[in-house]
């Protein structure tokens, strides 16, 4: 006979439950309040850390990041790139593979590695909106176009 401290992944509530010596331990139940997963608060971090469909902030994991680079090219735009970034001279156009990321290096100013944040359920790149109202920045939403995933906002202080 023990008691097991519970919170809800789905809704946060919690309590502490009595576990008698004929049931069988289970490190995850049902919610009483709202069917969400009911686990066991030293096994919450193991169900925490996996991917969830929901939009719910209380199930976002820590976020993730993908290497990337932006190149600023000399005309003032720029080019953001995942994965490798090669750079060539004019004498090298015949020599370039489809499905690179090839750049003519007279066009290039400069080449920084960056981290984008990514989704937490699909691992693909999160787009940022910041929301802007009486002349200023009101809150930063994060979206997913892969999953439709969102943090929902968050409103800046």
């Amino acid at each position: 006979m023990s008691n097991v401290f519970r919170c809800c992944l789905a809704c946060d509530y919690q309590i502490k439950t009595y576990q008698s010596p004929e049931d069988e331990y289970q490190e995850v139940t049902v919610c009483p309040k709202c069917n969400g997963a009911f686990v066991d608060v030293w096994h919450i971090s193991k169900y925490k850390n996996q991917k969830y469909n929901g939009n719910n902030p209380l199930e976002q994991n820590e976020s993730k990041y993908i290497k990337a680079n932006k190149i600023t090219l000399v005309d003032g735009s720029t080019d953001i790139v995942t994965g490798e970034v090669r750079l060539f001279n004019s004498e090298g156009n015949g020599l370039l593979a489809a499905g690179r990321s090839y750049f003519n290096m007279d066009k290039v100013l400069s080449v920084k590695p960056i981290d984008i944040e990514a989704c937490p359920c699909c691992d693909e790149p999160i787009e940022a909106t910041e929301l802007y109202a009486d002349g200023g920045a009101v809150a930063n939403v994060k979206h997913c176009a892969g999953c439709g995933w969102s943090n929902g906002g968050q409103i800046n202080k």
